[in-house]
């Protein structure tokens, strides 16, 4: 390898230091991917968060197999500016089995259960 001229690499080469370019180009590969460190590729929206713009803007971090980790939404409604964070999220945002509301209204703060999308008068309600 040489460093003043344009090469192409078409075996295997091994590197014991860094390497350093202007781009790295995937064969095949899409403007809508990344570049994995094992070679392969991921799509973008692999990382983006989900939205469900027919509801609210909402940011959902998903939960896995482990029972630490029940994902949160966040949500914003710009219809009327109000705003949430719910912890004990699944990957159905209809299914509110579980789930805490924290935010506010325009005129409250609540902490309660969100068990259905009407307003539920129980939990913590602080009046403005």
């Amino acid at each position: 390898m040489t460093l003043d001229t344009d090469q192409t690499v078409t075996g295997y080469k091994q590197f014991t230091r860094a390497i350093q370019a202007d781009q790295f180009i995937k064969t095949n590969g899409t403007n809508d991917q990344f570049l994995l460190a094992n070679g392969g590729t991921a799509d973008v929206g692999d990382f983006l968060p989900k939205h469900y713009p027919h509801a609210m803007e909402q940011m959902i971090i998903e939960p896995d197999s482990d029972i630490r980790n029940q994902g949160l939404r966040i949500m914003k409604n710009k219809a009327n500016w109000d705003s949430f964070v719910l912890a004990g999220c699944n990957n159905d945002p209809t299914n509110t089995d579980g789930v805490w509301k924290m935010g506010s209204t325009s005129s409250q703060f609540r902490i309660q259960k969100q068990e259905d999308q009407a307003y539920d008068y129980k939990g913590l309600i602080i009046d403005f």
